[in-house]
């Protein structure tokens, strides 16, 4: 079944590097920041913006971990793990 195969991709997704890139970005934006470079802080920001870490980290968010809680998109916490990978490459 393709609904279990992308089940199963989807929670064998690596998390934890994808959380772990997020994170350095985000550090990185904030030295530059910190010493002024607003150039670099542009850059980096639309690096986190364009980064595949960052858009998937943002579906799961919304899919799974918003449960209970009040969001604009109700309706994307229900969605099955084989409409999760084509939202991705439709925000790509």
């Amino acid at each position: 079944m393709v609904s279990n195969e992308h089940s199963e991709l989807w929670k064998k997704l690596p998390w934890k590097k994808f959380q772990k890139n997020l994170f350095r970005l985000q550090c990185r934006i904030y030295k530059a920041a910190r010493t002024g470079n607003r150039k670099l802080v542009l850059r980096l920001q639309k690096l986190i913006l364009r980064s595949q870490s960052a858009r998937m980290l943002a579906i799961r968010q919304v899919t799974q971990l918003n449960k209970g809680k009040k969001t604009a998109v109700q309706n994307l916490k229900h969605w099955k793990s084989n409409r999760k990978f084509p939202r991705f490459y439709v925000m790509n």
